[in-house]
């Protein structure tokens, strides 16, 4: 049985549009903000409710608005301890405003909680009081339901529509462990967050938001031909035939599900390109043209499977690029038609670093225990020429429009990790190659990438999460348990591989689990910060797979952990 409730602030109002100070005063949305809730619904971001599900608002407009744009006309109940905080007479005025009252500097500097800013305003410590006099009414509710579900096994769901100040007041004391502040916690208007508990208690979040928790790799696209079984086109020769019609189905089965998330990749062209030291400048030549007509096809067809067949907002368009091609981004960002992109990776800056020193004993939470204001020496290094081009292009490509947020796609040190996110203010994100084989049998390094990327407040992507599909390497009980003749990790087949996935066989002995696939995404998407795990296939019926264990999501308990630890050959 399922317990979990949704916390959903509500959408744009003119308070949020003029930045003011408000929370008792009883404000609509905006058109555009009610537009905005019923654009996110269509978009599917919001979770699939059961029809016992309980509803509760605040009793304030916004509130009952927001959950009408978002599920319709639903009977549902007010709980009026969870409204914002009241500024009393400060109520609708902005920052500069608020400088007239004789209370201000103490106010703005207030470390104790008991300052108002004027005498008729709650105090951060009556606010808080009162929030959780709230929670406590709303938890005893779900508790209710809970226990009416207990012996039927349906899910208990309980849906809250309330404020920003008070989700992240209230997620704050849900999750007193998790590092930040409250306002760390605030979410944007229309999300939030889904709260899950075990025997009455809270024990994982995860965001709502306009990404699917499940994102499509577009690294390789359908092929069509022998090139089709090969999965790659060969050094040197004439890059294969892309197959439009499945990358068509493979795109509809993402936006279908809601999932509307994709990534490219432009890297570097490859070294075997430049393999044979003794070809001619010319010939050379030749064959970056190859690669990079192949980059050419794959945005030809990207063009016609998803840009001029879905609405722009309807899907987030994304790259990893590297640092050596950065400087080409633009150029193929409008060649891929579809404008600018959601967001930009750059890889490859590990290569800038190479003698940087790694200290395998680090523990994550003495690196990155702080929140860093603003940027320190990076240890007395000197950064190249080089690499400050990379970073002020992707600045650059920001400030254009060409991007929404610029991020690190990385693989290096943990060390160097910290190093850069704590100096480095171009970086929004982080992309993290993490599954579970680096998790217990290479030193916890996804464990350290998490940690560190966390605690420097930094979004987090995931992506390799089946580690190429060899997440466990099959030994010879493996094989004879899948029935399969014994063979080399170079020979077995592609299929074998997948199914011997966080070694298959072994879990099924004492466990049921959907698929391999729901062992390795469960241990990515039981990480409570990440935002979206990006997996790659070029399969349809791969990727239905792939979403299918996403949305069967359940976290590891700690004795699943120990058999996928055990599975990990």
């Amino acid at each position: 049985m399922l317990s979990r409730i949704y916390l959903i602030r509500h959408g744009r109002t003119d308070g949020n549009r003029n930045h003011w100070y408000y929370g008792s005063t009883d404000l609509s949305l905006t058109e555009a903000g009610e537009a905005e809730i019923r654009a996110y619904a269509e978009q599917g971001i919001y979770p699939e409710i059961p029809e016992d599900a309980d509803f509760y608002t605040t009793g304030l407009i916004r509130t009952d608005q927001t959950l009408e744009a978002i599920y319709g006309k639903r009977d549902h109940s007010e709980i009026s301890e969870l409204q914002e905080i009241d500024f009393g007479k400060a109520e609708c005025m902005t920052y500069d405003d608020l400088k007239q009252f004789e209370n201000f500097d103490k106010w703005a500097w207030d470390t104790t909680g008991d300052i108002r800013i004027v005498d008729d305003a709650e105090t951060a410590n009556e606010f808080h009081e009162r929030i959780g006099k709230g929670l406590k009414i709303l938890l005893g509710k779900h508790r209710l339901k809970e226990w009416s579900h207990r012996h039927g096994g349906q899910d208990a769901v309980s849906v809250v529509v309330c404020h920003g100040g008070v989700i992240a007041c209230i997620m704050e004391k849900l999750f007193p462990a998790v590092c930040g502040s409250m306002w760390d916690w605030l979410p944007e208007p229309g999300f939030g967050y889904a709260v899950d508990f075990q025997d009455s208690d809270p024990f994982m979040y995860s965001k709502i938001n306009d990404i699917g928790r499940l994102g499509l790799g577009l690294y390789r696209l359908p092929l069509r031909g022998r090139a089709a079984e090969r999965h790659q086109s060969i050094p040197g020769t004439k890059p294969a035939q892309i197959d439009h019609k499945a990358t068509r189905a493979l795109i509809d089965t993402q936006m279908k599900k809601g999932h509307g998330y994709f990534e490219l990749e432009f890297l570097a062209w490859p070294d075997e390109f430049r393999q044979q030291m003794d070809d001619s400048e010319a010939q050379q030549d030749q064959k970056e043209d190859l690669y990079v007509t192949g980059i050419e096809r794959k945005l030809k067809a990207l063009r016609g499977a998803l840009v001029k067949r879905y609405d722009r907002k309807r899907y987030y368009l994304t790259a990893i690029v590297d640092a050596s091609m950065l400087a080409e981004a633009e150029t193929l960002i409008r060649k891929s038609g579809a404008g600018y992109l959601d967001r930009l990776a750059v890889c490859g800056i590990e290569r800038y670093y190479e003698n940087y020193p790694e200290d395998e004993n680090i523990e994550p939470e003495t690196l990155a225990d702080k929140r860093i204001d603003g940027p320190e020496e990076e240890s007395g290094r000197p950064v190249s020429a080089e690499l400050e081009a990379v970073w002020t292009e992707l600045g650059r490509l920001k400030k254009t429009g060409m991007i929404k947020k610029g991020g690190l796609a990385f693989s290096g040190s943990a060390t160097l990790l910290d190093d850069l996110l704590k100096n480095r203010q171009e970086i929004e994100y982080v992309e993290l190659p993490v599954n579970y084989k680096m998790g217990f049998s290479e030193g916890d390094l996804a464990q350290k990438y998490y940690t560190i990327s966390r605690r420097r407040y930094k979004e987090i992507l995931v992506r390799s999460p089946f580690a190429g599909g060899e997440l466990a390497k099959p030994d010879e009980k493996t094989l004879r348990k899948l029935e399969v003749p014994e063979q080399s990790g170079e020979q077995i087949d592609q299929d074998v591989l997948r199914k011997t996935m966080a070694g298959y066989a072994l879990l099924k002995q004492d466990a049921a689990p959907h698929s391999a696939v729901d062992w390795a995404l469960r241990y990515v998407l039981s990480f409570p910060f990440v935002v979206t795990c990006i997996a790659s296939t070029g399969d349809p019926e791969h990727a239905e797979e792939d979403m299918g264990a996403a949305e069967r999501f359940r976290p590891l308990k700690e004795e699943e952990r120990e058999r996928l630890k055990k599975a990990v050959l």
